[in-house]
């Protein structure tokens, strides 16, 4: 009779053990021969079914009136493939003025951050980074 597909273990057929009584030597055995590969990490590589991080809601174009103060919540960051999503700023010129909170993914500029001299349009980049590479 084989055990747990080890051929070399085997029962003898005639030994009879009472299930409610073994005997104080019987000792209760098993074992498992596996094997532990340790390979080669695989270099990096796009997934093919990557698909680009996302706010939602989308991101608008935004204003406010100089000297005022804005803030403006962008949402959660979401990724398909539930890899973790890293957000980098590019505020250009804007720097001066706008703060980003990585926490909780919002702008802010403060009250009498900008005046009549700041009037105009500010293009400004939130990049969102699946860390799929």
């Amino acid at each position: 009779m084989e055990i747990f597909g080890n051929p070399s273990s085997t029962i003898d057929a005639s030994l009879k053990i009472d299930k409610n009584n073994p005997p104080s030597s019987f000792i209760y055995k098993s074992s498992f021969k596996i094997y532990l590969n340790v390979r080669a990490a695989p270099p990096p590589y796009l997934m093919p079914n990557n698909t680009a991080p996302f706010f939602i809601p989308t991101p608008v174009d935004l204003w406010f009136y100089a000297s005022d103060y804005f803030v403006k919540g962008f949402g959660p960051t979401y990724d398909n493939e539930a890899n973790k999503v890293t957000v980098t700023t590019d505020f250009g010129n804007a720097a001066r003025f706008i703060f980003w909170d990585s926490l909780t993914n919002t702008l802010t500029v403060p009250a009498n951050a900008t005046n009549v001299d700041d009037l105009g349009e500010y293009p400004i980049k939130l990049i969102l980074n699946d860390g799929v590479t």
